[in-house]
């Protein structure tokens, strides 16, 4: 928190507080000044929602600032405005974050995409051509909006879809099952029932054919590979055949023909460990 307090301008932290409501705004600007202050103050709040809102906020822009400024630049450009070489990382994600919300958001789906630890599953897709509308959109929100309400993760959902030349997003903020948490307000311990956020990743890149989920059970990645197929690629037997059609093969490594000789970077590459699904013939 140290760090990130001091890498922000005041005035740029009062304009992030400004947008909650009053009693959420602190009043004193030493709060903006001082880590201690801002940790301080984000203790006393009284409700736990907002409390675990703004961590959230201020987890994101560090997290982007810290790993992924080569990411926060493309989202400047995107958007048509040049970076301020003056000013730190941190400061250059918190007002983005204010000033351009979706530029943001684009730049945090790309940061979870290389970033992320969570399990990435890739498809085989053939797609001849992908232009997705406001409208398409629309539909898959409905039906992922349906799902999540039929697995108790709320109906509640956000879908933004990015498009550039060699890649697309589809970035999806859902509800995960409800979650109780107790936490402090007047001297007493109270029970909130909270909903936490989940994102998951669709990344379609169209010279390798791929489509790329990060999601964190199998039967998500599935749902989510049938309804790209059918409203992004308008053709819903692509999932079916995505799910028959292996995107790599050990073949080579069984047969010995295979052969890397390095690019300067890489002198060699090992198999070290597999993961093996068996299915029952019977």
């Amino acid at each position: 928190m140290q760090t990130f307090v001091q890498s922000i301008s005041p005035d740029v932290f009062q304009r992030y507080f400004e947008r909650l409501p009053p009693d959420q705004q602190p009043s004193s600007p030493w709060v903006y000044l001082h880590p201690e202050s801002m940790q301080e103050f984000l203790g006393e709040l009284s409700d736990a929602e907002a409390d675990a809102a703004i961590m959230e906020d201020f987890r994101m822009i560090n997290d982007i600032s810290a790993l992924g400024t080569d990411l926060l630049i493309h989202a400047y450009n995107r958007v048509g405005r040049s970076i301020d070489t003056e000013q730190t990382a941190q400061e250059l994600a918190m007002r983005l974050f204010l000033d351009h919300p979706e530029a943001f958001e684009f730049a945090w789906s790309r940061y979870l995409y290389y970033s992320t630890n969570a399990k990435l599953a890739s498809y085989f897709m053939k797609i001849s051509h992908l232009d997705v509308t406001e409208e398409q959109i629309g539909k898959l929100q409905d039906d992922l909006s349906k799902w999540l309400a039929s697995q108790a993760k709320g109906r509640y959902c956000n879908v933004r879809w990015y498009q550039e030349d060699n890649q697309s997003t589809l970035y999806v903020q859902r509800g995960a099952h409800l979650r109780t948490m107790p936490y402090w307000k007047d001297g007493q311990i109270e029970i909130a029932a909270l909903r936490p956020a989940s994102e998951d990743l669709l990344v379609y890149n169209p010279n390798q054919s791929a489509l790329t989920i990060k999601a964190g059970l199998a039967k998500d990645r599935e749902f989510y590979l049938s309804i790209f197929a059918y409203h992004l690629a308008g053709d819903g037997r692509l999932a079916r055949i995505a799910l028959g059609t292996p995107m790599f093969s050990l073949v080579p490594l069984e047969h010995g023909t295979f052969d890397y000789t390095g690019n300067g970077l890489i002198t060699g590459v090992d198999l070290t460990w597999a993961r093996i699904r068996l299915y029952d013939i019977h």
